[in-house]
C-alpha cells in the first residue's frame, strides 16, 4: 500500500466469480478471483511485453500419437493461480486501486503496488510464460525449436518426456508412471499444482483412451 507516483494512473480491479465444472457438467468448485482491469493500462508506462505463446494443436496431436503408439502415460495438471507466481520486474511497476470490499480505513487515497502479476494485466501472460520456462529449464527440460510451449527431456524413448503448456494447463507425457510422478514432484517444488490425473479433458476436448 503506497502513494501513487506522479504521472501514473491506478489500474482498476474487480471480482470475478466462476463455476468450475467437470467433463459431464457437474460443479466441482466455486471460485472468486480478483482481476485487474487491464484495458486502462498504458503501453510503455504500465507494461512493455505482452506476447505469451501457447502449445500448437498440431504439437499436442503429434505427441499424443507418439504416446498412443508407445502405450505411454498422459496426465494433466493445472497450476494453481499461475499468474500470481510471476514477479513483476523493477522498472515495470504496476499500481492498482484497492479491491472492492478491502479498502484500508484511513488510507483510501492510496493504491497497491503489485509484487506479483494479477489476472487481467496485459503483461501477466508474458510474465507467467517466462516464469514457467525458467522453472522447466532449471529441471533439465529444453524448449522445442518449432514450438516454444513444448518442453522435452531425455535422450531415448525409454526416458523421454514432454510437457505442453497452455497458460496454466500443463500436459505431461512420458513412457512410464514413474517418470510422470517425478515430473509432478519436481514442478510441485516450485509452484502449487492441481493434479487431474490420467488425461480425460485437455483444453476443452474430452479424451478417451483404450490402453493395451
Amino acid at each position: 500500500l503506497t502513494d501513487l507516483p506522479r504521472g501514473r494512473k491506478p489500474i482498476g480491479t474487480r471480482w470475478v466469480f466462476l463455476i468450475k465444472r467437470d467433463t459431464d457438467g457437474r460443479i466441482l468448485r466455486y471460485k472468486a478471483r480478483l482481476v485487474a482491469q487491464g484495458f486502462t493500462q498504458q503501453p510503455g508506462v504500465d507494461f512493455k511485453e505482452t506476447f505469451a505463446p501457447v502449445a500448437k494443436p498440431e504439437s499436442i496431436r503429434a505427441i499424443c500419437a507418439l504416446m498412443a503408439q508407445r502405450n505411454g502415460v498422459i496426465h494433466v495438471v493445472d497450476v494453481d493461480t499461475a499468474f500470481l507466481n510471476s514477479e513483476i520486474p523493477d522498472g515495470q511497476e504496476a499500481y492498482v486501486k484497492q479491491p472492492p470490499g478491502f479498502v484500508h480505513p484511513g488510507r483510501e487515497s492510496q493504491v497497491w503496488r503489485l509484487r506479483k502479476a494479477l489476472y487481467g494485466l496485459k503483461q501477466s501472460g508474458y510474465l507467467w510464460y517466462q516464469k514457467l520456462k525458467s522453472i522447466l529449464i532449471s529441471l533439465g527440460f529444453s524448449v522445442c525449436r518449432s514450438d516454444p510451449c513444448v518442453f522435452y527431456r531425455g535422450t531415448s524413448l525409454l526416458d523421454l518426456s514432454f510437457i505442453t503448456s497452455h497458460v496454466d494447463d500443463l500436459g505431461l507425457f512420458a513412457i512410464t508412471d514413474e517418470l510422470i510422478a517425478r515430473i509432478k514432484s519436481e514442478i510441485a517444488s516450485h509452484v502449487t499444482i492441481k493434479d487431474a490425473g490420467d488425461i480425460s479433458l485437455l483444453l476443452g476436448i474430452k479424451v478417451t483412451r483404450n490402453r493395451r
